[in-house]
């Protein structure tokens, strides 16, 4: 699909979302796995000014519509085969797929401000993502356009030219999938995307080589069993990006060992902090540690490590992790006492106003200017009751 097909059928559905009633900073539910149809939906919720709320067709009813309720969705987006489900749920779906997408009949040309009822402003809400809830109940982190731009547009961690072929492998509701589909469309790079479901190593190997992948972002988890099992898939990969856990610096150099022309970049960043906060690129030049630290801020960003009384720390000595910057988000949905507490005023501020999120991971610096992870709280703040 050519940049000017994906508009004009984004054009058309957001036409349909705007009849619907979808407004600026409106969550709007979208129950698709990985397709064309998922990326056509996502740039049409953002041309109807709403932001997207990912329901993962693999989650229990029970989640799909805790979320439905607390995002106050009034509009599903779903493809052919999770239609009926969303049905059951008190929402009324739009077809994505297949000859009932009646919104492929309407006009295809970029919305007026007419339309949208708004012009769109960086501060406007982009998407809602949940967290795992396995520290308690599941809260939508909400994340604002101008926090999606700062992680993919200007940056100096990566090239992420329109000359870099990327894939997406990552579900929705994971935010790596915010740098794996932005990355490429808000660059002109070519997005190959790997078919819905399961996959296996043979199968993610196929794709890369048959979509000649040059940056791929890829789990620790998943890092590592590649380099134990199958390394040689990753031949025709220029940059990697890997992160989530503690990354070993053997794979990392085994891994350089083979191929010359490879960077690795290793990233570290909380949902809360749009995906990517601090990193570190590495090549076979360079003397591989055998833990990688999480490395310096990436643009637009500030990481601060501070003591209880929130002042900061020297270097070498802990202290709990503060993100400030454009990728903090917003806050939690409906969820203030959390927000007030996680989300805190700036003490440091270059921009009046501004906030830092508390990671609750603890940290140091390095004498040179990286940082080193030690070790997550019990929970943020530590020793401070956090609302569940």
């Amino acid at each position: 699909m050519t940049y000017a097909t994906l508009n004009e059928q984004a054009n058309r559905l957001a036409r349909a979302l705007v009849r619907r009633g979808v407004r600026p900073n409106q969550p709007v539910g979208l129950c698709a796995e990985r397709s064309i149809e998922l990326i056509v939906a996502l740039l049409a919720i953002l041309k109807a000014g709403g932001a997207y709320l990912p329901l993962d067709p693999t989650h229990p009813d029970e989640r799909l519509r805790l979320q439905i309720a607390d995002g106050k969705i009034g509009v599903v987006l779903a493809l052919s085969e999770h239609f009926a489900r969303c049905e059951t749920m008190s929402v009324e779906p739009i077809l994505l797929d297949g000859a009932g997408a009646a919104w492929r009949s309407l006009p295809g040309e970029n919305l007026s401000a007419e339309e949208r009822g708004a012009e769109h402003a960086p501060s406007q809400l982009a998407y809602v993502l949940y967290t795992s809830g396995s520290t308690g109940q599941p809260k939508g982190v909400l994340i604002e356009h101008k926090s999606v731009v700062r992680l993919v547009k200007g940056v100096s961690y990566a090239h992420l030219g329109a000359d870099e072929r990327y894939l997406q492998l990552s579900p929705l509701a994971f935010d790596a999938s915010t740098f794996e589909i932005w990355a490429p469309l808000l660059n002109g790079g070519r997005l190959a995307i790997l078919p819905p479901g399961r996959f296996a190593m043979e199968g993610l190997a196929h794709a890369m080589e048959t979509e000649q992948v040059s940056t791929l972002w890829l789990t620790t988890g998943l890092f590592h069993t590649i380099v134990d099992e199958n390394p040689d898939c990753l031949k025709g990969v220029k940059q990697l990006l890997t992160g989530g856990e503690v990354t070993s610096g053997n794979h990392v150099a085994r891994l350089l060992a083979r191929r010359a022309d490879l960077t690795i970049i290793h990233c570290y960043g909380p949902t809360e902090g749009t995906t990517f906060t601090t990193a570190n690129a590495w090549t076979r030049t360079q003397t591989i540690p055998d833990v990688l630290p999480l490395g310096r801020p990436i643009s637009n960003t500030q990481v601060y490590v501070l003591d209880g009384r929130l002042s900061p720390q020297p270097v070498g000595v802990a202290g709990e992790l503060y993100v400030g910057g454009d990728g903090v988000a917003r806050g939690y949905l409906n969820r203030p006492d959390l927000t007030d507490f996680v989300f805190i005023e700036n003490p440091f501020p270059e921009t009046p106003g501004s906030r830092l999120y508390r990671t609750g991971d603890f940290a140091r610096w390095l004498a040179d200017g990286q940082l080193e992870f030690l070790r997550k709280a019990r929970r943020a703040g530590e020793n401070s009751r956090v609302p569940d």
